[in-house]
């Protein structure tokens, strides 16, 4: 456990979101996962609002990438939502069941899913909201994955979700801080004898000064999303191999940061702020 933590700190702390990304976080989940044999990563897409293939090891990912999945069907599959991570022993069987025929062959082909005994599914979610699907496969035994799985899957899932989080929030903020230069500027071309002391004010802008969010430290966001999930201090120092005292120390540090005074109030936060 404390390999994956040790790592996630490091691989999760980018401000690009992209394909690569889960690749490396998914040959990684295989490799401390030891009932991992092969996995991919289906992501969601603002464009058109499906799931399509990012990652994959042990598969063709060219293939299923000709493969994208709706909300529903993702959703019939994410069918506990209370649940951080579950396991799937009928995955050709539920494919069949959902998608059209030709879907059905390449995830029979590419993704071998007949071949399958069982799944480790990792929904990735902020808030309620599904934006990817971790899935780790072994193909030789229907109850491969233990316990022990189960809740290194859990602590991951988490950690992902408030990286993916964190990146769309640098997104929007430079975003924001483009458009807000764009704006000046053309304001600036309106009033040529400023332009100059304008340009420099925008090239000087930092991100900080938008962000008006409170600031967490990495453990302090870990233990709000498994607040929010309904895990209490004693599951979370299991989860995450702190002492209990430790964990509520961080969980002063919130309390202060958000001026609340209890585990509850904070657990109402962090569902209406998206944990």
């Amino acid at each position: 456990m404390l390999n994956l933590i040790e790592f996630l700190r490091q691989t999760l702390n980018t401000d690009v979101l992209d394909p690569s990304f889960f690749q490396i976080v998914l040959i990684k989940a295989i490799d401390l996962i030891d009932e991992a044999q092969a996995g991919s990563v289906t992501v969601l897409s603002e464009e058109d609002g499906r799931y399509h293939y990012a990652a994959a090891v042990g598969y063709d990912l060219a293939e299923l990438s000709k493969v994208s999945f709706s909300s529903d069907e993702v959703l019939f599959l994410v069918k506990n939502q209370k649940k951080g991570s579950f396991v799937v022993n009928n995955l050709a069987d539920i494919h069949k069941k959902q998608l059209d025929k030709k879907r059905a062959s390449v995830l029979r082909s590419a993704g071998k899913s007949k071949k399958i005994k069982a799944t480790l599914c990792l929904p990735i979610k902020l808030g309620s909201k599904v934006v990817a699907t971790f899935m780790l496969d072994n193909f030789d035994d229907a109850d491969a994955f233990d316990a022990e799985a189960k809740t290194m899957a859990e602590v991951m899932a988490l950690e992902i979700a408030i990286a993916v989080k964190q990146i769309n929030v640098v997104t929007e903020l430079r975003d924001a801080k483009l458009k807000l230069k764009h704006e000046i500027e053309l304001m600036a071309q309106e009033a040529a004898i400023y332009s100059r002391s304008l340009s420099k004010r925008i090239t000087a802008m930092e991100l900080e000064k938008f962000d008006q969010k409170p600031r967490f430290s990495k453990r302090q966001e870990q233990l709000i999303g498994l607040f929010a999930q309904g895990k209490n201090v004693a599951q979370c120092a299991t989860m995450l191999d702190l002492k209990r005292q430790t964990v509520r120390n961080y969980l002063s540090g919130v309390y202060k940061i958000l001026g609340l005074r209890s585990r509850k109030e904070v657990i109402a936060w962090a569902k209406e702020n998206g944990y």
